[in-house]
């Protein structure tokens, strides 16, 4: 519409600053949009000037979209993580992906709510709960008789999308913050490689799982704004990736013969690329004429598709009707047996292994004490001035804060072996006898993980995933398809997901 002169940049902020207003502030009060962009409408009258002029910025450009509350911009808006102790905060420049998105034309419309400091506040947060709003944002397929998650940490983000206040919003994902609301929402949501996306900028967890991504209505949005964000960033090493996976040809590989976890042997594969990785390449090629048939693609229905993963009948059903859509569009599904977390669901008693929080409590105390020393308009300069801060004034904490606290008395975090333990742990669960020994068993070329159970594991694993809507079940709640990709193999789960995309249901739209 842009291109063809049938409408403009500003008036598309003017439409969703009107919708914003009168079903996010006022109306139902869905209350995803923390803050709005005082200059979203200059901006959008050059991005329009600069149009009339014959100059394209990049394939966002004029298009408005949110950032989650917990990456810095460098303007008139606030970066507060959900806390009412940053609520007046102001970064003093734009995080790695932010420049990325301005260079690219987009529009930096808004804020969206999210988890208070990602769910590390209170041990009994509701879902998606911030202090700022003393609540959660509203699941817009919520109804008066049934109040529906908005899942988190990204809850704000998906509502957003998905109640069209905005084109897209970028998330964070550190254990299932994307894919989560994403699934609740009835949107699309996709966490990249570890690695793949900056971190700079970005309130932090834990480096080795963090990972920003879009929250979009298509999977080819997904791939546009991926294109603009997965980048080399000097000062995020990691991101090194982001060169290779349009570079490197090797295969992506770790050995699950081994009986012990060889921690040299995961590094090397989380640094090596898939076959289908081309010199050059984008993640939107290919995605308009991408198909399923002879795709291989495992689901694990053992564990996560029953009440003990969380997923009710209707929810099941709706979810068997979409495999079996992929099935007649030629994928060959194949049923995953042997994924250690889903067993240990159903015979809790016969898997004693488990995830624990030491790896992610561990590394959110260094990273958000080295944020907070840094900031210059802060009274506090490291978590515990924050917790301290936050006992005098306790209106701020109405829920309390058990969380933080329990992470502040960590002592010596990672410099410990309780550290490397629990980080190989996490990765035999959710590596070798999860996702990268599924893989390679099953000579698959992407993995379907049912429900949110499991959230966490391609989050600690590294690897990509994408949850894009299936359906929705007779209670009204949209169903999530979630399918999990090789370690730098995004650009095929992103081909395989918008062939799925074009075999399901269209996305459910809300009430609103």
């Amino acid at each position: 519409m842009l291109e063809a002169g049938e409408t403009t940049s500003e008036k598309l902020v003017w439409a969703y600053l009107e919708h914003i207003a009168a079903e996010d502030t006022a109306g139902i009060r869905l209350k995803s949009v923390r803050e709005f962009n005082p200059d979203a409408f200059a901006i959008a009258r050059e991005r329009d000037w600069e149009r009339a002029h014959g100059k394209i910025r990049g394939a966002l450009h004029g298009i408005p979209i949110m950032l989650k509350d917990s990456i810095d911009t460098g303007d008139k808006m606030h970066t507060t993580c959900g806390s009412v102790a940053l609520k007046d905060h102001y970064a003093e420049s734009d995080a790695f992906i932010v420049k990325r998105l301005r260079e690219a034309g987009a529009i930096i419309l808004g804020k969206n709510n999210l988890s208070e400091y990602y769910g590390f506040v209170s041990m009994s947060s509701p879902n998606c709960y911030s202090g700022i709003i003393n609540g959660s944002p509203i699941n817009p397929f919520s109804k008066e008789d049934k109040k529906l998650k908005p899942g988190g940490s990204s809850g704000g983000s998906a509502v957003s999308v998905a109640a069209d206040f905005t084109a897209a919003s970028i998330g964070t994902d550190t254990a299932g913050s994307i894919f989560e609301p994403a699934c609740f929402n009835g949107v699309v949501g996709y966490k990249p490689t570890v690695g793949l996306v900056s971190r700079t900028g970005v309130l932090p967890v834990l480096m080795c799982q963090d990972v920003p991504g879009p929250i979009t209505r298509c999977v080819k949005d997904a791939a546009i704004i991926a294109d603009v964000i997965i980048a080399r960033d000097e000062d995020d090493p990691d991101t090194f990736r982001a060169e290779e996976i349009r570079q490197s040809t090797k295969t992506a590989t770790v050995d699950t013969t081994k009986k012990s976890l060889d921690l040299g042997a995961v590094a090397d594969a989380l640094t090596e690329i898939s076959p289908n990785v081309q010199m050059g390449i984008k993640l939107t090629d290919g995605l308009d004429d991408a198909e399923l048939s002879g795709k291989r693609i495992g689901i694990v229905r053992t564990g996560y598709m029953s009440a003990a993963g969380g997923m009710i009948r209707d929810e099941i059903e709706v979810l068997e009707a979409a495999v079996n859509k992929l099935e007649e569009a030629g994928a060959n599904i194949i049923d995953v047996e042997g994924f250690l977390h889903a067993e240990a669901l159903e015979v809790p008693e016969k898997h004693t292994e488990r995830l624990n929080d030491v790896v992610m409590c561990d590394g959110f105390k260094v990273r958000l004490n080295h944020y907070l020393a840094k900031q210059k308009d802060l009274p506090f300069k490291s978590l515990a001035e924050l917790i301290a801060w936050n006992k005098a004034h306790p209106e701020a904490i109405p829920i309390g804060q058990d969380y933080l606290e329990y992470v502040e008395n960590r002592e010596n975090p990672i410099m410990n072996m309780a550290f490397v333990d629990a980080r190989a742990n996490d990765l035999d669960i959710c590596g070798e006898r999860g996702i990268w020994g599924a893989f390679d068993r099953y000579e698959i070329d992407a993995l379907i993980l049912p429900g949110v159970t499991a959230q966490g594991i391609p989050a600690t694993a590294g690897n990509p995933i994408i949850s894009i809507p299936c359906g929705i079940s007779e209670s009204g709640a949209p169903v999530g398809l979630n399918l999990v990709g090789r370690i730098m193999d995004d650009h095929e789960l992103l081909k395989i997901a918008a062939a799925c995309e074009r075999v399901l249901p269209k996305r459910p739209i809300p009430e609103v």
